[in-house]
Protein backbone atom coordinates (compact mmCIF):
# COMPACT_ATOMS: atom_id res chain seq x y z
CA UNK A 1 0.00 0.00 0.00
CA UNK A 2 1.37 3.41 -0.94
CA UNK A 3 1.94 6.24 1.52
CA UNK A 4 -0.97 8.16 0.02
CA UNK A 5 -3.30 5.18 0.27
CA UNK A 6 -2.25 4.64 3.87
CA UNK A 7 -3.23 8.16 4.86
CA UNK A 8 -6.51 7.83 2.99
CA UNK A 9 -7.24 4.70 4.98
CA UNK A 10 -6.42 6.36 8.30
CA UNK A 11 -8.46 9.43 7.41
CA UNK A 12 -11.35 7.17 6.44
CA UNK A 13 -11.23 5.74 9.96
CA UNK A 14 -12.35 9.17 11.09
CA UNK A 15 -13.08 10.58 14.53
CA UNK A 16 -14.92 8.22 16.79
CA UNK A 17 -17.36 9.96 19.07
CA UNK A 18 -19.59 8.12 21.51
CA UNK A 19 -22.62 6.32 20.16
CA UNK A 20 -25.86 8.08 21.07
CA UNK A 21 -28.38 5.79 22.73
CA UNK A 22 -31.55 7.12 24.27
CA UNK A 23 -32.62 3.86 25.88
CA UNK A 24 -29.81 3.51 28.39
CA UNK A 25 -27.44 0.57 28.66
CA UNK A 26 -27.78 -2.92 29.92
CA UNK A 27 -26.01 -3.41 33.24
CA UNK A 28 -26.82 -6.86 34.62
CA UNK A 29 -25.51 -10.04 33.05
CA UNK A 30 -26.62 -12.53 35.73
CA UNK A 31 -30.39 -13.16 35.75
CA UNK A 32 -31.79 -11.57 38.92
CA UNK A 33 -34.12 -13.18 41.46
CA UNK A 34 -37.27 -11.54 40.15
CA UNK A 35 -39.58 -12.82 42.87
CA UNK A 36 -37.48 -11.34 45.68
CA UNK A 37 -36.95 -8.10 43.80
CA UNK A 38 -40.67 -7.71 43.12
CA UNK A 39 -41.54 -8.19 46.78
CA UNK A 40 -39.12 -5.43 47.73
CA UNK A 41 -40.27 -3.20 44.87
CA UNK A 42 -43.91 -3.50 45.87
CA UNK A 43 -42.96 -2.57 49.43
CA UNK A 44 -41.55 0.72 48.11
CA UNK A 45 -37.83 -0.09 47.91
CA UNK A 46 -36.58 2.33 45.26
CA UNK A 47 -33.50 0.28 44.33
CA UNK A 48 -35.66 -2.79 43.80
CA UNK A 49 -38.11 -0.75 41.72
CA UNK A 50 -35.28 0.33 39.46
CA UNK A 51 -33.86 -3.21 39.25
CA UNK A 52 -37.26 -4.58 38.33
CA UNK A 53 -37.59 -1.97 35.60
CA UNK A 54 -34.20 -3.04 34.23
CA UNK A 55 -35.16 -6.70 34.37
CA UNK A 56 -38.27 -6.04 32.28
CA UNK A 57 -36.43 -3.72 29.88
CA UNK A 58 -33.71 -6.23 29.07
CA UNK A 59 -35.59 -9.48 29.63
CA UNK A 60 -33.23 -10.63 32.38
CA UNK A 61 -34.78 -13.33 34.54
CA UNK A 62 -38.20 -12.49 33.15
CA UNK A 63 -40.02 -11.73 29.94
CA UNK A 64 -38.85 -8.60 28.14
CA UNK A 65 -41.74 -6.19 28.65
CA UNK A 66 -41.32 -2.47 28.03
CA UNK A 67 -44.70 -1.51 29.50
CA UNK A 68 -43.78 -3.06 32.82
CA UNK A 69 -40.32 -1.53 32.58
CA UNK A 70 -41.90 1.91 32.27
CA UNK A 71 -44.23 1.18 35.18
CA UNK A 72 -41.38 0.38 37.56
CA UNK A 73 -39.02 3.04 36.25
CA UNK A 74 -41.73 5.61 36.85
CA UNK A 75 -42.23 4.42 40.44
CA UNK A 76 -38.48 4.58 41.07
CA UNK A 77 -38.20 7.99 39.39
CA UNK A 78 -41.02 9.33 41.55
CA UNK A 79 -38.93 8.24 44.52
CA UNK A 80 -35.91 10.20 43.28
CA UNK A 81 -33.96 7.56 41.33
CA UNK A 82 -32.24 9.56 38.58
CA UNK A 83 -31.09 6.60 36.48
CA UNK A 84 -34.68 5.35 36.42
CA UNK A 85 -35.78 8.79 35.25
CA UNK A 86 -33.19 8.72 32.49
CA UNK A 87 -34.18 5.22 31.40
CA UNK A 88 -37.80 6.35 31.33
CA UNK A 89 -36.73 9.13 29.00
CA UNK A 90 -34.97 6.61 26.79
CA UNK A 91 -37.97 4.35 26.36
CA UNK A 92 -40.15 7.39 25.67
CA UNK A 93 -37.71 8.61 23.03
CA UNK A 94 -37.74 5.25 21.26
CA UNK A 95 -41.46 4.60 21.67
CA UNK A 96 -40.97 1.32 23.48
CA UNK A 97 -43.91 0.44 25.69
CA UNK A 98 -45.29 3.94 25.17
CA UNK A 99 -45.94 6.24 22.19
CA UNK A 100 -42.75 7.70 20.79
CA UNK A 101 -42.40 11.32 21.89
CA UNK A 102 -39.00 12.99 21.60
CA UNK A 103 -40.20 16.28 23.09
CA UNK A 104 -41.45 14.54 26.21
CA UNK A 105 -38.28 12.47 26.36
CA UNK A 106 -36.20 15.64 26.17
CA UNK A 107 -38.14 17.11 29.10
CA UNK A 108 -37.59 13.95 31.13
CA UNK A 109 -33.87 14.02 30.46
CA UNK A 110 -33.86 17.73 31.32
CA UNK A 111 -35.27 16.92 34.77
CA UNK A 112 -32.44 14.46 35.47
CA UNK A 113 -29.82 16.73 33.92
CA UNK A 114 -30.90 19.72 36.02
CA UNK A 115 -30.31 17.58 39.11
CA UNK A 116 -26.73 17.01 38.04
CA UNK A 117 -27.03 13.47 36.66
CA UNK A 118 -24.12 13.24 34.24
CA UNK A 119 -25.49 10.49 31.92
CA UNK A 120 -28.68 12.52 31.43
CA UNK A 121 -26.64 15.66 30.80
CA UNK A 122 -24.74 13.74 28.14
CA UNK A 123 -27.87 12.49 26.39
CA UNK A 124 -29.48 15.93 26.63
CA UNK A 125 -26.41 17.35 24.90
CA UNK A 126 -26.63 14.66 22.23
CA UNK A 127 -30.29 15.46 21.57
CA UNK A 128 -29.52 19.18 21.31
CA UNK A 129 -26.62 18.47 18.96
CA UNK A 130 -28.86 16.39 16.71
CA UNK A 131 -32.00 18.56 17.12
CA UNK A 132 -34.02 15.69 18.57
CA UNK A 133 -37.07 16.83 20.51
CA UNK A 134 -35.79 20.36 20.91
CA UNK A 135 -35.15 23.54 18.97
CA UNK A 136 -32.38 24.75 21.26
CA UNK A 137 -29.30 26.09 19.44
CA UNK A 138 -26.87 23.27 18.76
CA UNK A 139 -24.11 25.28 20.39
CA UNK A 140 -25.83 24.61 23.75
CA UNK A 141 -24.75 20.99 23.43
CA UNK A 142 -21.19 21.94 24.31
CA UNK A 143 -22.28 23.35 27.66
CA UNK A 144 -24.06 20.17 28.69
CA UNK A 145 -21.20 17.97 27.45
CA UNK A 146 -18.82 20.07 29.52
CA UNK A 147 -21.01 19.84 32.62
CA UNK A 148 -20.91 16.04 32.44
CA UNK A 149 -17.27 15.93 31.34
CA UNK A 150 -16.19 17.90 34.42
CA UNK A 151 -17.88 15.25 36.54
CA UNK A 152 -15.58 12.69 34.93
CA UNK A 153 -18.17 11.20 32.58
CA UNK A 154 -15.96 9.69 29.89
CA UNK A 155 -18.56 9.66 27.09
CA UNK A 156 -19.04 13.40 27.45
CA UNK A 157 -15.29 13.97 27.61
CA UNK A 158 -14.99 12.24 24.25
CA UNK A 159 -17.94 14.08 22.70
CA UNK A 160 -16.63 17.43 23.91
CA UNK A 161 -13.18 16.56 22.57
CA UNK A 162 -14.69 15.71 19.18
CA UNK A 163 -16.41 19.11 19.08
CA UNK A 164 -13.07 20.85 19.66
CA UNK A 165 -11.34 18.46 17.28
CA UNK A 166 -13.77 19.12 14.43
CA UNK A 167 -14.41 22.80 15.19
CA UNK A 168 -18.05 22.75 14.09
CA UNK A 169 -20.10 23.91 17.11
CA UNK A 170 -17.15 25.48 18.91
CA UNK A 171 -13.91 27.06 17.75
CA UNK A 172 -11.46 24.37 16.73
CA UNK A 173 -8.90 23.81 19.47
CA UNK A 174 -6.64 20.78 19.18
CA UNK A 175 -5.10 21.41 22.60
CA UNK A 176 -8.49 21.22 24.34
CA UNK A 177 -9.48 18.24 22.22
CA UNK A 178 -6.34 16.41 23.31
CA UNK A 179 -6.92 17.39 26.94
CA UNK A 180 -10.41 15.88 27.05
CA UNK A 181 -9.37 12.80 25.05
CA UNK A 182 -6.55 12.18 27.51
CA UNK A 183 -8.91 12.32 30.49
CA UNK A 184 -11.22 9.78 28.86
CA UNK A 185 -8.31 7.65 27.68
CA UNK A 186 -7.04 7.41 31.26
CA UNK A 187 -10.37 5.81 32.10
CA UNK A 188 -9.78 3.24 29.38
CA UNK A 189 -12.15 4.79 26.83
CA UNK A 190 -11.13 3.10 23.58
CA UNK A 191 -12.58 5.74 21.26
CA UNK A 192 -10.61 8.43 23.07
CA UNK A 193 -7.48 6.31 22.69
CA UNK A 194 -8.17 5.82 18.98
CA UNK A 195 -8.75 9.54 18.45
CA UNK A 196 -5.56 10.42 20.27
CA UNK A 197 -3.85 8.09 17.86
CA UNK A 198 -5.34 10.10 15.00
CA UNK A 199 -4.12 13.38 16.53
CA UNK A 200 -0.55 12.11 16.69
CA UNK A 201 -0.81 10.45 13.28
CA UNK A 202 -1.81 13.73 11.66
CA UNK A 203 0.20 16.07 13.91
CA UNK A 204 -2.84 18.10 14.94
CA UNK A 205 -1.70 20.62 17.55
CA UNK A 206 1.30 18.41 18.31
CA UNK A 207 4.39 17.26 16.49
CA UNK A 208 3.58 14.30 14.28
CA UNK A 209 4.53 11.26 16.32
CA UNK A 210 3.79 7.82 14.92
CA UNK A 211 5.24 6.09 17.97
CA UNK A 212 2.74 7.83 20.29
CA UNK A 213 -0.02 7.12 17.77
CA UNK A 214 0.92 3.44 17.80
CA UNK A 215 0.82 3.40 21.60
CA UNK A 216 -2.73 4.74 21.68
CA UNK A 217 -3.94 2.55 18.82
CA UNK A 218 -2.45 -0.48 20.58
CA UNK A 219 -4.27 0.30 23.83
CA UNK A 220 -7.60 0.51 22.02
CA UNK A 221 -6.89 -2.41 19.70
CA UNK A 222 -5.88 -4.74 22.52
CA UNK A 223 -9.13 -3.79 24.26
CA UNK A 224 -11.01 -5.03 21.19
CA UNK A 225 -11.77 -1.76 19.39
CA UNK A 226 -12.11 -2.68 15.72
CA UNK A 227 -11.24 0.70 14.18
CA UNK A 228 -8.03 0.97 16.19
CA UNK A 229 -7.06 -2.50 14.95
CA UNK A 230 -7.38 -1.26 11.39
CA UNK A 231 -5.38 1.91 12.11
CA UNK A 232 -2.65 -0.08 13.84
CA UNK A 233 -2.51 -2.42 10.87
CA UNK A 234 -1.86 0.56 8.60
CA UNK A 235 1.07 1.66 10.76
CA UNK A 236 2.63 -1.80 10.65
CA UNK A 237 2.04 -2.11 6.91
CA UNK A 238 4.01 1.08 6.33
CA UNK A 239 6.47 0.93 9.22
CA UNK A 240 5.21 4.17 10.77
CA UNK A 241 6.29 4.28 14.42
CA UNK A 242 6.58 0.49 14.53
CA UNK A 243 8.79 -2.05 12.75
CA UNK A 244 7.44 -2.60 9.24
CA UNK A 245 5.72 -5.97 9.09
CA UNK A 246 3.16 -7.11 6.55
CA UNK A 247 2.57 -10.17 8.73
CA UNK A 248 1.68 -8.16 11.84
CA UNK A 249 -0.39 -5.76 9.73
CA UNK A 250 -2.41 -8.65 8.34
CA UNK A 251 -2.87 -10.06 11.84
CA UNK A 252 -4.48 -6.79 12.97
CA UNK A 253 -6.58 -6.56 9.81
CA UNK A 254 -7.84 -10.10 10.43
CA UNK A 255 -8.60 -9.31 14.05
CA UNK A 256 -10.51 -6.22 12.96
CA UNK A 257 -12.53 -8.28 10.52
CA UNK A 258 -13.18 -11.00 13.10
CA UNK A 259 -14.23 -8.45 15.72
CA UNK A 260 -16.68 -6.97 13.27
CA UNK A 261 -18.49 -10.26 12.76
CA UNK A 262 -17.99 -11.83 16.17
CA UNK A 263 -21.06 -13.02 18.04
CA UNK A 264 -21.69 -15.16 21.05
CA UNK A 265 -23.40 -18.51 20.82
CA UNK A 266 -25.18 -20.61 23.38
CA UNK A 267 -24.49 -24.29 23.86
CA UNK A 268 -27.99 -24.77 25.27
CA UNK A 269 -29.81 -24.17 21.99
CA UNK A 270 -29.36 -25.56 18.47
CA UNK A 271 -27.40 -23.57 15.93
CA UNK A 272 -28.72 -22.70 12.47
CA UNK A 273 -27.31 -25.85 10.91
CA UNK A 274 -28.96 -27.98 13.58
CA UNK A 275 -32.31 -26.29 13.06
CA UNK A 276 -32.13 -26.78 9.29
CA UNK A 277 -31.24 -30.45 9.74
CA UNK A 278 -34.17 -30.89 12.11
CA UNK A 279 -36.82 -29.19 9.98
CA UNK A 280 -35.69 -30.99 6.82
CA UNK A 281 -35.73 -34.37 8.53
CA UNK A 282 -38.42 -36.98 8.15
CA UNK A 283 -39.51 -36.64 11.78
CA UNK A 284 -40.20 -32.91 11.63
CA UNK A 285 -43.79 -32.10 12.62
CA UNK A 286 -44.74 -28.41 12.72
CA UNK A 287 -47.94 -29.04 14.67
CA UNK A 288 -46.03 -30.98 17.30
CA UNK A 289 -43.35 -28.25 17.48
CA UNK A 290 -46.02 -25.61 18.12
CA UNK A 291 -47.59 -27.81 20.80
CA UNK A 292 -44.22 -28.17 22.53
CA UNK A 293 -43.60 -24.43 22.31
CA UNK A 294 -47.02 -23.63 23.74
CA UNK A 295 -46.30 -26.14 26.49
CA UNK A 296 -43.27 -24.14 27.58
CA UNK A 297 -40.47 -26.12 25.94
CA UNK A 298 -37.66 -23.57 25.56
CA UNK A 299 -35.74 -25.19 22.66
CA UNK A 300 -39.06 -25.59 20.81
CA UNK A 301 -39.86 -21.91 21.37
CA UNK A 302 -36.40 -20.97 20.12
CA UNK A 303 -36.70 -23.14 17.01
CA UNK A 304 -40.18 -21.79 16.28
CA UNK A 305 -38.86 -18.24 16.61
CA UNK A 306 -36.16 -19.08 14.07
CA UNK A 307 -38.73 -20.51 11.69
CA UNK A 308 -40.83 -17.33 11.75
CA UNK A 309 -37.75 -15.14 11.50
CA UNK A 310 -36.47 -16.86 8.36
CA UNK A 311 -39.73 -18.03 6.80
CA UNK A 312 -38.75 -21.70 7.11
CA UNK A 313 -41.80 -23.99 6.86
CA UNK A 314 -44.00 -21.02 7.89
CA UNK A 315 -44.69 -17.56 6.46
CA UNK A 316 -42.07 -15.06 7.64
CA UNK A 317 -43.48 -13.11 10.59
CA UNK A 318 -41.26 -10.89 12.75
CA UNK A 319 -43.97 -10.41 15.38
CA UNK A 320 -44.30 -14.13 16.01
CA UNK A 321 -40.54 -14.56 15.75
CA UNK A 322 -40.00 -11.96 18.48
CA UNK A 323 -42.73 -13.46 20.65
CA UNK A 324 -41.19 -16.93 20.69
CA UNK A 325 -37.59 -15.75 20.96
CA UNK A 326 -38.59 -13.45 23.81
CA UNK A 327 -40.23 -16.34 25.66
CA UNK A 328 -37.31 -18.68 25.06
CA UNK A 329 -34.79 -16.05 26.25
CA UNK A 330 -35.99 -16.16 29.86
CA UNK A 331 -34.25 -19.36 30.89
CA UNK A 332 -31.62 -20.02 28.23
CA UNK A 333 -28.18 -18.75 27.25
CA UNK A 334 -27.56 -15.50 25.36
CA UNK A 335 -28.37 -16.85 21.88
CA UNK A 336 -32.15 -16.37 22.15
CA UNK A 337 -31.87 -12.86 23.60
CA UNK A 338 -29.34 -11.82 20.97
CA UNK A 339 -31.47 -13.12 18.12
CA UNK A 340 -34.57 -11.50 19.63
CA UNK A 341 -32.75 -8.16 19.70
CA UNK A 342 -31.67 -8.59 16.07
CA UNK A 343 -35.29 -9.20 15.07
CA UNK A 344 -36.29 -6.09 17.00
CA UNK A 345 -34.14 -3.93 14.71
CA UNK A 346 -36.27 -5.01 11.76
CA UNK A 347 -39.59 -4.24 13.43
CA UNK A 348 -41.67 -1.11 13.79
CA UNK A 349 -42.45 0.02 17.31
CA UNK A 350 -46.06 -1.03 16.77
CA UNK A 351 -45.00 -4.55 15.80
CA UNK A 352 -42.68 -4.72 18.78
CA UNK A 353 -45.35 -3.67 21.25
CA UNK A 354 -47.73 -6.23 19.72
CA UNK A 355 -45.14 -8.99 20.04
CA UNK A 356 -44.48 -8.18 23.68
CA UNK A 357 -48.22 -8.12 24.42
CA UNK A 358 -48.58 -11.56 22.79
CA UNK A 359 -45.76 -12.89 24.99
CA UNK A 360 -47.38 -11.40 28.10
CA UNK A 361 -50.73 -12.93 27.17
CA UNK A 362 -49.06 -16.30 26.67
CA UNK A 363 -47.58 -16.15 30.18
CA UNK A 364 -50.89 -15.04 31.69
CA UNK A 365 -52.59 -18.07 30.19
Amino acid sequence: MSLKRSFIKILFAGLMACQFSVAGSQQNETPPDITSIQILAESGDVTAQFSLGEAFQYGKGTLQDYENAILWYRKAADNGHLQALANLGGLTAEGLGTPKDLKTAFKIYQQAADKGFAPAQHILASMIEMSLGTEEPKTNAATWYENAAKKGFAESQVSLAVLYHQGELVDQDFALARQWYELAAEQGHVKAQNNLGLIYTKGQGVDQDYERAAEYYTLAAEAGFQQAMTNLGVLYENGFGVPQSDEVAQQWYRKASAENRASRKSADLPDEAGIKTYINGAEFNLKQLKTQANGGDIPAQYVLGNLYLNGWKVPQDYVLAHKWLNLSSQNSGPAAAELRDKVQKRMTNGQLNTAQKMARDWLDK
